[in-house]
């Protein structure tokens, strides 16, 4: 009678080893894509530098194709709608930056990202200087550049205001 409870618990752990190994493997078949964002201030208080970085570990290259930013109150602008010639020929911010519309979403032209490298961009991060919010939710989205291409979206947490 012991022997078929003995088979049925090594079947059992059969099963889960083989499951075990499926999710390590189609973990390993992932793009593990690492992104983060770097905020400087600007002189202007409701206006914020933000460097996206995004490394790639995977063995696939990735286009990265828009950013957009948590809402109601944060905005996002394109640093090649702000900058002026500061009339040397080097392109730089403005000291009072002034762009209406900002918006929600921030295409980027497939910044392409190789495999094992890392890029980054720069924009604007607009929070309204009645904004209390300490952090922002920005969201990149990729695409893998394969025959079909899987798309992923990536949430970066930002943090705006410090707590001092």
């Amino acid at each position: 009678m012991l022997d078929w409870i003995r088979d049925v618990f090594s079947g059992l752990a059969l099963c889960v080893s083989a499951l075990s190994l499926y999710i390590s493997w189609r973990t390993a078949q992932k793009s593990n894509v690492n992104a983060w964002v770097d905020i400087v201030p600007t002189q202007e208080r409701e206006w914020h530098l933000a460097t996206l970085t995004v490394k790639n570990p995977s063995h696939l290259d990735i286009a990265v194709m828009k950013v957009s930013i948590s809402l109601p109150d944060f905005r996002l602008a394109d640093m090649n709608d702000v900058l002026v010639d500061d009339g040397y020929g080097n392109r730089v911010l403005p000291a009072t930056i002034k762009l209406n519309p900002q918006s929600l979403l921030l295409s980027f032209d497939s910044l392409s990202v190789a495999a094992g490298g890392t890029t980054t961009k720069q924009f604007l991060i607009f929070q309204p200087a009645h904004n209390a919010k300490k952090i922002a939710t920005v969201t990149v989205a990729y695409s893998t550049k394969e025959p079909k291409p899987k798309w992923r979206s990536l949430p970066v947490r930002v943090v705006t205001r410090s707590s001092l």
